[in-house]
């Protein structure tokens, strides 16, 4: 199996405007979506970023500091999962929890050194 990078970006409302309860559920479905991967042996690895401010470093050595204005979706985290093609890691991505919140999942297979030897 092909290892696959699902890249979550933050939608509207963020996390920050849930209620204690609407936080705690959206907790629960994150973890039986999890819980559901794992079972299936496909879930390989995934966090989510502590804040929506980045740093962004130049060829040139000029840090910048964000959040950017011209990032429309700001990444709010990942998973590695296992598949055997786009196909089957987009029906994978089926189960991610926060589409209702206007986020979305990217897909990018992972690519390997060993594939060059």
């Amino acid at each position: 199996m092909k290892e696959f990078m699902m890249i979550f970006t933050a939608g509207e409302p963020h996390y920050e405007t849930l209620s204690p309860s609407d936080m705690q559920q959206r907790l629960s479905l994150w973890q039986a979506w999890i819980e559901d991967l794992k079972a299936k042996n496909i879930y390989v690895d995934g966090r989510a970023l502590k804040s929506q401010r980045f740093l962004a470093e130049s060829a040139d050595g000029i840090l910048t500091d964000g959040p950017f204005v011209e990032a429309k979706e700001l990444v709010s985290g990942f998973f590695v999962v296992k598949a055997v093609d786009y196909e089957a890691a987009a029906e994978i991505s089926r189960g991610f929890p926060d589409y209702d919140l206007g986020a979305k999942v990217m897909i990018s297979e992972i690519e390997t050194f060993s594939d060059y030897q």
